[in-house]
């Protein structure tokens, strides 16, 4: 049986990994010690469930070497901030314990300590009271070196003391210098023959001279500097140093300044710094991949730092081809071993001179670049060496004789020893707080993966509130209807009433689920499924501003999107200025989910491109899948009921021609239109009906006042305002042609259930009605003027009189069971995604799924 190692990759999370060598070092190393010893040891992650990083980043980052059902979230309640809940983050840290107890590792490997103070992180917590190991990688004693600083505060100095003295609880300590270690070993007294190493960190494979521009002559002297600027990284030495060159100088030369504290509105301190003639620019933060590729057109960083644990930007610049210039106070001594590259990080005459000199002699820069390079292949900093050290480390603790078996522990065990300690501690709780942690404590600890039934819910909130019996609401009754009929699980309704903060059981859809009067909130669990079917933007928009659905993803439930079109966002002039916002909003919102279900091919393109033309800002990649709506009415959960003048309306309808519409009453349905190209037709004495099924809706005043007043009302013309679907059945079998007039559409629902009645099709050439009809349909222009609907009308009339109209029987359609297996398949991964969006691009997929393509389900 393999050894179980958990890492703790909650410093990751909490650090803002911009540049920071202590970031990239938990993302190379992690995802390089699984890969190279995932048959030895069983590696799980723990991470936090309300950390900005949330399990889509964790997943994205390390999703390709670890399996889903080992990510293991730590839910504890917020707040655990160290200054402000001091129980509170006591109480973490024990819970934290507690979980490790429940995995059960050998070893705990924690990658980094020191972050969590501003977050209220539980990093720490070394228990001795079993045989399980600790390793922790300790980066430096910065703080220690800047103690007014960073430690002036009380709070914060208790803080740091405590994640020091936790460390030093390790069997194993590791760190990234000789500095460090020499540091370690002299300030804290730590065992140096056993219990602390060394290694050097190592440079990604991007930071390498492949790329590398050769300058030409006369070019300026790039400088760059990359980082944060913390006190340590002395920053204003580079201006200071800047200011004191000589004017020539100046010209010759450009100063580069990356990283997020370098955003414009961030970077107004340091512009008060610049003097006349300088030519300096900020750029913000940057992808690793832009910034190697800024580095290869860069001739020499600049290292000011004071103090570092190691200094990552010398090793990236030497790799890349650069000339450093480092101060003498730090690892500069140690990586480059050179007086000439060296200066004073107190006085900026000496670095001015340093860059007066690469600026105004070629070969002292040239000499510089070369021995920089030189000085990285002497030392090979390599991430696979750093990830091999921390192997041997972990085969060690493993091997150790006497070795005593973790004792492992069920969840009433180890929630009993949590209440205990926390008693030990003098640390009580209130009645709200104790639901709370035993809330945290079930979302923490699910179990085993293989003892947890996978639930699907389908949140039907709008339908709950107000059922608008429009298109949407009647897809999502459908789909919900059709899905409990193709999966084999529980398929439960849910609706929330506080905009997703909370959801709660939909017991009037289904006589299974009737909620109690005591209410009580679901709780989901790893593995269920969220789809929120309907259309709620404000519902969705607090969803994930509250970060009530990043805490739903952490936990391993995912979370789907149906996306119906994006009119509003790409038709701005046909709805009013707050829907269009609120929707753009939704739109920015869903791109945190798991995924997103669009109902057509057209909606899936159009969603990918306007991600793409927004420049979406999401660093995680979100899959689009697409299916198509059912047209069988009577499987939609349908509703009932039929007016009083039905008969009569049926008889005038069957008199003439009637050509039918179908959807609510708004400017983008083209309504107004099409009754101006009636009216064209009525002039000339044509007999024939248009039929208009639909509910009131926005902008449409003047319309509605044109339908209830027109002369042709009740004899050719015929608003059918209140409709339910047993009625819409009975109309489309009495009609002769659908009108689809829309300038926009997701789908087009009325096409494929007119098709399944064998009615005709008249339809506005658009895309989407393209993708819909399978071109089983007569087209006309998409123009705005009444002619081309009369003349439409007209010249469909005489293919039909003759028998050479296009017909629709032939159309492909699909049941709403159909389509719920589509979208059952697309979430449950049985299907790959159409497209999903990248940072860097589209990711195209091979066909697995031949319905999710061309022919759509059965012909009819």
């Amino acid at each position: 049986m393999k050894d179980k190692i958990l890492i703790d990759i909650q410093g990751l999370q909490s650090m803002d990994s911009s540049h920071r060598g202590v970031g990239r070092y938990t993302k190379e190393v992690v995802k390089r010690i699984i890969e190279m010893s995932s048959e030895q040891y069983d590696y799980h992650l723990l991470f936090n469930s309300r950390m900005k990083n949330d399990r889509k980043y964790i997943e994205s980052t390390f999703g390709n070497t670890i399996a889903q059902n080992k990510l293991h979230a730590m839910c504890w309640l917020p707040p655990s901030d160290f200054t402000n809940n001091r129980k509170n983050y006591i109480a973490a840290r024990i819970f934290r314990e507690a979980i490790i107890a429940l995995i059960n590792p050998s070893i705990v490997f924690s990658t980094n300590m020191q972050e969590g103070f501003i977050d209220g992180l539980a990093i720490t917590g070394i228990s001795n009271a079993d045989s399980r190991k600790y390793v922790t990688v300790l980066h430096d004693l910065v703080p220690l070196y800047f103690y007014k600083e960073y430690l002036g505060d009380r709070a914060q100095r208790d803080w740091y003391f405590e994640k020091i003295t936790e460390s030093m609880k390790s069997d194993r300590l590791v760190t990234v210098s000789k500095e460090a270690f020499e540091d370690i070993s002299s300030i804290l007294g730590c065992e140096t023959d056993r219990r602390l190493s060394w290694i050097y960190n190592g440079c990604n494979e991007s930071f390498s001279l492949i790329g590398r521009k050769n300058p030409k002559v006369g070019e300026l002297t790039r400088f760059i500097y990359y980082g944060g600027t913390d006190k340590h990284k002395n920053i204003e030495i580079i201006f200071d140093a800047i200011n004191l060159l000589a004017g020539s100088v100046k010209g010759k030369s450009e100063f580069l300044f990356v990283g997020k504290d370098f955003e414009p509105e961030r970077s107004l301190y340091f512009k008060e710094k610049i003097t006349l003639g300088s030519k300096i620019k900020f750029i913000g933060y940057l992808s690793d991949d832009d910034l190697s590729a800024l580095l290869k057109e860069s001739d020499c960083l600049i290292f000011p730092a004071i103090k570092e644990g190691f200094g990552l930007p010398i090793v990236e610049a030497m790799a890349s081809g650069l000339a450093v210039l480092a101060s003498n106070t730090t690892t500069g001594r140690e990586l480059l071993v050179n007086d000439d590259l060296l200066f004073n990080p107190y006085d900026p005459k000496d670095l001015a001179q340093k860059i007066t000199r690469m600026v105004e002699s070629s070969s002292a820069l040239y000499d510089a670049k070369l021995y920089c390079r030189n000085q990285f292949s002497l030392n090979g900093f390599s991430w696979d060496a750093v990830s091999t050290h921390l192997i041997s480390i972990f085969e060690s603790l493993c091997g150790e004789p006497g070795k005593k078996v973790v004792r492992h522990v069920c969840r009433s065990d180890i929630f009993t020893d949590f209440v205990a300690l926390c008693k030990e501690k003098g640390i009580t709780f209130t009645f709200d707080e104790c639901r709370a942690i035993v809330d945290s404590f079930t979302l923490s600890t699910p179990g085993s993966p293989d003892t947890i039934k996978q639930r699907l819910f389908v949140d039907l909130s709008v339908i709950h509130s107000h059922d608008h019996k429009t298109g949407i609401q009647r897809v999502s009754r459908a789909l919900y209807y059709n899905l409990q009929l193709v999966y084999d699980g529980e398929v439960i309704p849910i609706y929330s009433n506080d905009l997703g903060k909370s959801f709660f059981v939909f017991d009037s859809l289904d006589d299974n689920y009737r909620a109690p009067i005591d209410v009580v909130p679901v709780s989901f669990n790893p593995g269920d499924i969220l789809i929120l079917v309907d259309l709620h933007p404000g519902l969705t928009i607090n969803l994930y501003d509250s970060s009530a659905a990043k805490y739903i993803k952490n936990l391993g439930t995912r979370i789907y999107h149906v996306v119906y079109d994006l009119l509003p966002a790409l038709q701005p002039d046909k709805f009013w200025p707050e829907l269009i916002s609120e929707f753009r909003a939704w739109l920015s919102s869903i791109h945190n989910s798991s995924g997103v279900l669009c109902i057509s091919k057209s909606v899936a393109d159009e969603l990918y491109e306007y991600y793409c033309v927004t420049k979406s800002k999401e660093n995680v990649e979100l899959p689009i899948h697409w299916f198509h709506l059912g047209s069988d009415i009577n499987n939609s959960a349908p509703t009932r009921g039929l007016p009083a003048d039905t008969a009569e309306v049926f008889t005038r309808l069957r008199a003439c021609p009637s050509f039918l519409m179908v959807g609510t009453i708004e400017p983008r349905k083209a309504y107004s239109q099409t009754l101006a190209g009636f009216d064209e037709l009525w002039a000339k004495g044509s007999e024939v009906n248009l039929v208009i099924v639909g509910k009131e809706g926005w902008n449409s005043e003047v319309l509605l006042n044109r339908l209830r007043n027109h002369p042709e009302r009740g004899r050719h013309l015929f608003w059918l305002e209140q409709t339910s679907d047993e009625y819409l059945e009975k109309v489309y079998n009495a009609s002769t042609c659908l009108i689809a007039a829309s300038y926009g559409e997701g789908f087009g629902l009325p096409l494929i259930e007119a098709a399944r009645h064998g009615l005709p099709l008249l339809v506005r050439d658009i895309p989407v009605f393209r993708e819909v009809t399978a071109g089983h349909a007569h087209f006309f222009a998409d123009q705005p003027e009444p002619l081309t609907i009369s003349e439409a009308v007209e010249t469909w009339l005489e293919q039909y009189r003759q028998g050479k109209h296009q017909r629709s029987d032939a159309m492909p359609h699909q049941t709403w069971k159909e389509s719920a297996h589509q979208v059952l398949n697309a979430i449950l991964g049985t299907t790959a995604p159409y497209k999903t969006w990248l940072p860097d691009g589209v990711r195209h997929y091979p066909d697995s799924d031949p319905r999710l393509h061309t022919d759509v389900g059965k012909r009819g």
